[in-house]
């Protein structure tokens, strides 16, 4: 018996397997690819299939049993499986026992209310500010889904709280007012959210600035306080005043609020957030003005305590300037002269030798100098130290110069030290005479001296007559009598009446 098979046999099985799977494939790929064949035409047949082709591929989001879905048209050529369609609805898709059932609609609000898919968020078509109060700005946005229906509307404004406003609603025009907010204030982040039924939101965000709480004027006319709340009562804002520690009273509009007595008035506006004061203090009654008794002088008098004084004045006489010397000066035009007198001095005559020499006898000697090596003693006379004599003494007429005067020669012997002077000439007698001393002129035997100074100067002057005060180049004389007196008085101001020390406005 013959076992296994042999290589020519397992070939051909492989082969056969080939073949087998040439043929099979391609028609399971089409079975699949079948599902998502696009149909052609507008036929709501041929939508419908579409959508029972899309539902075949997408289970996991068709309706619950006993709930509708709806596939748009849109989707459907979106994601492939319809194409060349003039339609614009969709296709209900119901679920009961496990069953599902198809029918197609134009119904715009059935679509978008059950709609099991959208692929783009909301459209924000209109975002605008309607209202604006003190306290409160109020806001109107228009949105639209062409897939789904709009499930909720969510808004946020920046006063500090970070906090979402939502709404729920498919509404596609909603409003929102935002409340509690600050006067005269400007709001640049006021957002809104729209999101669809599946989920998906847009975002847009506008500005907005609150209306300005203005405070009341208040103002005293006589008797009354008149306040002002410059239009603003009613609306949602409350107009009110109290008089001193009262309680506030609330009114509709300006209101004048009567005192009999000093007081303060307070005005106030409220929006409920937002409110702002005004204070009046209210004069009535005030003191009355004293004007003090008081004295008062003639025309021409001044007022000087209790007196009156009036001065005249006239204009001073003149004494003209002179010059003048002291005791012992005379004077000549602006200087003063003294000449003094004295004996002059007598000097006896003397003899004058000439300078560095000094006199001996009638002969005049210049001081003795030391020489060595040849002497030449110029008419002069050799000291030899121990022995004192003249020249004429120690040289003979062989030892004579040229000029008659004796030269001594040493003789290469010791000999004593030896000084030379000399001789400056016969010394000249002055004669005597009178002098005298310095800044003196000689006249005969007297010395005269002038002495010549500035003459002092009186300068002129002005003066008054009897009972006048020199001032200047005038003269004044002050009259005094006792001023009259006037008695005080009390008194008020414009528009008030005096009582007593006290002034009431009228």
């Amino acid at each position: 018996m013959k076992k296994g098979f042999t290589l020519i046999e397992l070939l051909g099985t492989i082969l056969i397997l080939s073949a087998i799977v040439l043929v099979v494939a391609p028609l399971v790929i089409n079975s699949v690819q079948d599902s998502k064949t696009k149909l052609e035409g507008t036929s709501e047949e041929n939508i419908v299939m579409s959508a029972k082709n899309w539902a075949n591929d997408n289970k996991d989001k068709l309706p619950s049993d006993g709930l509708d879905g709806s596939i748009s048209v849109p989707i459907l050529e979106g994601e492939g499986y319809l194409s060349d369609s003039d339609k614009n609805g969709c296709v209900i898709i119901t679920s009961a026992d496990g069953v599902y059932y198809y029918r197609y609609t134009e119904d715009k609000s059935i679509c978008r209310n059950n709609a099991l898919v959208d692929n783009t968020p909301p459209k924000i078509t209109d975002l605008k500010v309607t209202g604006t109060t003190t306290n409160s700005i109020t806001i109107l946005v228009s949105a639209t889904d062409g897939e789904s229906k709009i499930a909720k509307y969510e808004f946020y404004i920046n006063d500090g709280s970070e906090k979402w406003y939502s709404q729920d609603t498919d509404a596609e025009t909603v409003t929102h007012t935002f409340t509690g907010l600050k006067d005269d204030t400007n709001y640049k982040h006021i957002k809104v959210r729209v999101t669809n039924a599946l989920g998906k939101s847009s975002e847009d965000e506008i500005s907005a600035k609150t209306l300005e709480l203005k405070a009341p004027t208040l103002s005293q006319s006589g008797k009354n306080g008149v306040i002002d709340y410059k239009g603003q009562c009613g609306n949602g804002i409350t107009c009110s005043y109290k008089k001193d520690s009262g309680s506030f009273t609330t009114v509709s509009g300006n209101t004048n609020v009567p005192f009999t007595d000093n007081g303060t008035l307070v005005a106030r506006v409220s929006d409920g957030t937002n409110t702002e004061t005004a204070t009046l203090t209210m004069v009535v009654i005030i003191d009355a003005s004293y004007s003090a008794g008081y004295y008062y002088c003639s025309s021409g008098y001044t007022l000087s305590g209790t007196s009156c004084k009036k001065t005249t004045t006239v204009n001073a006489s003149y004494s003209p300037g002179y010059y003048y010397c002291s005791s012992g000066y005379t004077l000549s035009g602006s200087k003063c002269r003294k000449t003094t007198t004295t004996n002059a001095t007598y000097n006896s005559g003397y003899y004058k030798c000439p300078f560095a020499s000094s006199r001996e006898g009638t002969g005049c000697w210049y001081d003795w100098v030391l020489v060595t090596g040849t002497i030449y003693c110029v008419g002069g006379v050799v000291d030899w130290g121990t022995d004192y004599q003249s020249l004429y003494d120690q040289c003979d007429s062989s030892t004579y110069n040229n000029n008659g005067d004796c030269a001594v020669t040493w003789d290469g012997q010791i000999h004593p030290t030896v000084y030379c002077r000399n001789y400056a000439g016969s010394a000249t007698y002055v004669s005597g005479g009178y002098s005298c001393p310095s800044g003196y002129t000689l006249s005969g035997t007297k010395c005269t001296k002038t002495t010549t100074v500035s003459a002092n100067y009186s300068s002129g002057y002005y003066y008054c007559s009897s009972g006048y005060t020199l001032s200047g180049t005038k003269c004044k004389k002050t009259t005094t009598v006792n001023a009259s007196y006037s008695p005080g008085y009390y008194y008020c101001p414009s528009n008030y009446t005096l009582s007593g020390d006290k002034c009431i406005i009228n």
